[in-house]
C-alpha cells in the first residue's frame, strides 16, 4: 500500500514551531475502513541526535494526537519528526516516514521596533 494513502499527518502551524512551546501532530487513517490494531513509534531528531521520542496506540477511528514540547533553540533550526507504524499482531511495519519541523527561537521578534524604526514602505 502506498504510504501517502495510509495515514494523514497534520503538523500544527504547518511545522513552523517556536522552541519551548507545546505543539501537536494529528494523525488519522486515510481510509474509513476497519484498520488493524497498530502502534505508532516516533522520534524528533536533530541530525543524528534524538531530541524526543514516544510510542502511542493508533486509534481505530478518529484522530491520534502526538503532543511535543521541543527544546528552545537560539537560531532557526530544522528538526525531523520520524515515525514508524507497526501492526500490534506480528509487529509488521505498515508505514514509516518523516516530516521536517522548522524551529525558531522564542525571542524572534525581540528588538524589531528598533530594527525597523527608520524604515519606509
Amino acid at each position: 500500500m502506498n504510504a501517502a494513502a495510509l495515514l494523514v499527518i497534520l503538523l500544527s502551524h504547518d511545522g513552523y514551531w517556536f522552541g519551548g512551546s507545546g505543539n501537536q501532530i494529528n494523525i488519522e487513517w486515510a481510509a474509513a475502513v476497519p484498520m488493524p490494531a497498530a502502534d505508532l513509534r516516533w522520534e524528533l531528531m536533530f541530525e543524528t541526535v534524538q531530541v524526543a521520542s514516544g510510542k502511542l496506540e493508533m486509534a481505530g477511528e478518529g484522530m491520534t494526537t502526538v503532543r511535543i514540547t521541543p527544546p528552545q533553540v537560539r537560531v532557526r533550526t530544522t528538526l525531523r519528526w520520524r515515525y514508524s507504524l507497526t501492526a500490534r499482531a506480528g509487529g509488521k511495519e505498515l508505514d514509516h516516514g518523516e516530516a521536517p519541523i522548522a524551529m525558531f527561537p522564542r525571542n524572534l521578534m525581540e528588538g524589531i521596533a528598533h530594527r525597523i524604526d527608520s524604515s519606509r514602505i
